[in-house]
């Protein structure tokens, strides 16, 4: 079982890269979020793999911290969230704000991703929010939660920012851009705020 790959990335065509290991090349599907904005062909990654077999076919699934990898897991066991549907709730809406949203039964933000409908999310919430406590620990959960700040910021998208590997400031910063920049930006998706957040910081 593959736990762990570490190498440069040769090619990616989303939502999956290759991965050069050793001259090795190993396609690995990781989240939309990251896949599509934060991949930079020859750069070294470090990916946690969920290796799922399957009759026909054998596919890994990378993510950039132990905390994706783990939601992941719990998200799959859920009946009718196969791999490809909870790779999309991680990709769309981050780590953080999955967490946040099936402990705050938040079915609503659940809904936002392709292809959840009501009874989708309500049974994610329903299975799965004791267990995320139990996995997480209810006071690292809490922190999990949409940061305040001084000025209204769309706070989601600061912590999509930071489950993505932005520092603090960065995601603070680009989410002040959004505000001060595109009217009425908290009636966008948090995946279509990620993209324009992601397109200021390259400016």
């Amino acid at each position: 079982m593959i736990a762990k790959l570490k190498g440069f990335v040769s090619e990616y065509h989303p939502p999956y890269m290759i991965l050069d290991v050793h001259d090795v090349g190993y396609e690995v599907y990781i989240p939309e979020g990251i896949c599509s904005e934060e991949v930079d062909l020859d750069k070294e990654v470090e990916l946690y793999i969920r290796q799922i077999f399957r009759e026909d076919s054998v596919t890994l699934y990378g993510f950039l911290n132990r905390k994706s990898k783990d939601l992941f897991d719990k998200l799959i066991e859920v009946k009718g969230c196969g791999p490809k549907l909870g790779m999309a709730i991680i990709g769309e809406l981050g780590d953080n704000l999955t967490i946040h949203a099936i402990t705050t039964q938040d079915t609503k933000k659940l809904k936002e991703v392709s292809g959840v409908g009501v009874r989708l999310a309500e049974r994610i919430i329903l299975e799965l929010k004791g267990k995320l406590d139990e996995l997480f620990g209810k006071q690292l959960i809490e922190s999990y939660a949409p940061r305040k700040a001084v000025v209204e910021m769309n706070n989601y998208l600061i912590d999509a920012l930071l489950s993505l590997g932005y520092k603090k400031g960065e995601a603070e910063k680009a989410a002040q851009l959004l505000k001060d920049n595109i009217e009425n930006v908290n009636e966008l998706t948090i995946q279509q705020q990620i993209k324009l957040a992601l397109k200021e910081m390259r400016k």
